[in-house]
């Protein structure tokens, strides 16, 4: 019987400026040549943004389920021979696009020689999960990857997502294993599994594959008081993963590996710190689970030797509480905004 095929987008975020060569370095690639007068038009979008980018999303869609080997474009003369760019090197396959944060709004899209969509975003919106639900609003394919602009994907990343998607058919989530260059990133189970509300709280956006039709159906969103760029910079994929799990989707564990992952310093990260365990405690608390208490004070003992020189586990646990009462606040101040331009709509 033949497998089915779907499509594969890989969301890639990146808090940092960057170029078209990131695409090259993440393997998004196949063998194949762009004309002189596309080379021009790539080279022309794919320069380095100006002053005031600060996020990027990067949304790379496949329909034929095939992946090759990493190029290099960088400090390469684009103005070369009618034979392409880089002959002998490989073209990204895939329709992309971009979420970029930057200081003004704005779309472009052009085309590769190939019929693949380059489609660029530019808005003014601030923070990780807006732009993952712009990006994600925005995607095409059956299959959303998501990803960091520190990952390189294996080569056969997406037929393995396909053969996943494939093998469990009722899976609206599926993670995969993730390899760290630098250090061992995570040890995973040799098995496949069914995720439950626990288990998602060890997964990280890396390794996720998601349904898009599931977000359309369900109504799933990345919470946008917290994660990157916002006043409780973590726990926006596990917030994600309880609010999937509430509404019935089915969450798979894979121990096939899809990346290979440069762990180098946090982008947020500044220790154990007050304003770490009060993102802790928000993002708890936006998992919507009453068992918010026993998360916080299990978390607070079970990790207490990792902060032992910052503070105790109960003050850490207070800490934990005042994150989850600042992310209560937000919330409310957040309804309170939306009720009068719902009666202003009405009115209208």
């Amino acid at each position: 019987m033949k497998q089915d095929l779907f499509t594969v987008e890989i969301c890639v975020s990146t808090m940092h400026q960057t170029d078209r060569s990131l695409l090259d370095t993440m393997h998004l690639t196949c063998k194949s040549k762009l004309t002189k007068q596309t080379n021009d038009a790539m080279h022309g979008k794919w320069e380095k943004p100006k002053q005031g980018y600060t996020h990027e999303h990067v949304v790379a869609e496949t329909s034929e389920m095939k992946c090759g080997h990493e190029i290099n474009t960088e400090n390469r003369d684009d103005a070369q021979s009618g034979t392409g760019l880089f002959p002998d090197k490989p073209e990204v396959i895939c329709d992309i696009l971009v979420v970029n944060q930057c200081d003004r709004d704005g779309r472009e899209e052009i085309y590769t020689a190939s019929g693949k969509r380059v489609l660029w975003i530019d808005t003014t919106q601030r923070g990780l999960s807006r732009s993952r639900n712009l990006a994600l609003s925005q995607a095409r394919a059956d299959i959303c990857l998501l990803a960091d602009d520190d990952m390189v994907y294996r080569a056969a990343v997406v037929d393995i997502v396909q053969t996943a998607f494939s093998r469990y058919d009722c899976a609206d989530v599926i993670g995969f294993s993730v390899h760290g260059i630098e250090r061992t990133f995570k040890r995973y189970k040799t098995r496949a599994k069914r995720v439950g509300y626990l288990s998602s709280m060890k997964m990280a956006s890396v390794e996720l594959a998601i349904r898009r039709k599931t977000i359309r159906q369900k109504g799933l969103v990345f919470d946008i008081k917290i994660g990157a760029g916002t006043q409780f910079q973590m726990g926006e994929e596990n917030a994600f993963l309880f609010d999937a799990l509430h509404k019935h989707c089915h969450i798979y564990f894979v121990p096939q590996c899809i990346a290979d992952l440069h762990i180098g310093q946090s982008t947020w990260f500044d220790g154990y710190d007050r304003t770490y365990f009060m993102g802790k405690g928000a993002a708890f608390c936006a998992m919507r689970t009453h068992m918010l208490w026993l998360l916080m004070l299990q978390f607070a003992y079970r990790h207490r030797r990792l902060f032992a020189a910052c503070c105790t586990p109960w003050q850490a646990f207070l800490w934990m509480l005042q994150g989850a009462a600042a992310y209560r606040d937000c919330q409310r101040q957040q309804i309170s905004q939306s009720v009068p331009t719902q009666h202003k709509q009405k009115d209208d």
